[in-house]
């Protein structure tokens, strides 16, 4: 286990414990399907595991109420490991879907 902290517009941070998923499952697998659902916390997940992208194929993504700016965070590191938005954003109550997938 590990920890990472995660913060909401309008809450307290609060460091929770999650499974190493590059631990899990080791430095040569493939990653078919990630889903990353973490409540605030894709970013500090995103800017500790960008080798595991590298071999992921399909991300599907859930941000909570991300700016314009927060979303640039995101993507740029993504783009960076040959990952692209596959489709457009889907929007629903503050929270957004994104697609990544492998070109």
């Amino acid at each position: 286990m590990a920890t990472g902290t995660s913060e909401q517009s309008g809450t307290k941070a609060h460091t929770v414990d999650y499974i190493n998923l590059s631990n899990l499952v080791g430095d040569e697998q493939d990653i078919d399907l990630m889903k990353i659902d973490i409540e605030g916390g894709a970013y500090e997940f995103i800017s500790s595991q960008l080798n595991l992208f590298k071999r992921t194929h399909l991300i599907f993504m859930e941000l909570h109420e991300a700016s314009a700016q927060q979303q640039s965070i995101l993507i740029k590191p993504m783009e960076s490991v040959g990952l692209d938005i596959a489709a457009e954003p889907v929007e629903s109550h503050g929270q957004k879907l994104i697609i990544f997938q492998r070109t």
